[in-house]
């Protein structure tokens, strides 16, 4: 992971195995990533105002339901499923 903050530079990215250089790529977009996710499922866990009602509960509902496919769509390419397990 530490590479994968300070980059590598050209010369050890030329040395660097294909692999080791798809995982530093890997590592650097999960870890951007994980701040938005934690915040997702923190604006999931929200339950509406007891003074909402009517089309504005139907919003605040809709919307969170937008926050959970969100939160599916992420875990997905964060964690996807291992093919061939």
């Amino acid at each position: 992971m530490l590479a994968a903050r300070r980059g590598l530079g050209v010369e050890e990215q030329r040395l660097a195995s294909p692999d080791l250089v798809e995982a530093i790529h890997w590592a650097v977009f999960a870890e951007s990533h994980a701040p938005r996710l934690a915040e997702l499922r923190e604006v999931a866990e929200i339950d509406p105002p007891d003074s909402l009602t009517g089309s504005e509960l139907t919003e605040f509902m809709q919307n969170r339901t937008r926050v959970r496919d969100e939160i599916k769509r992420v875990e997905a390419t964060l964690y996807p499923d291992d093919e061939g397990a």
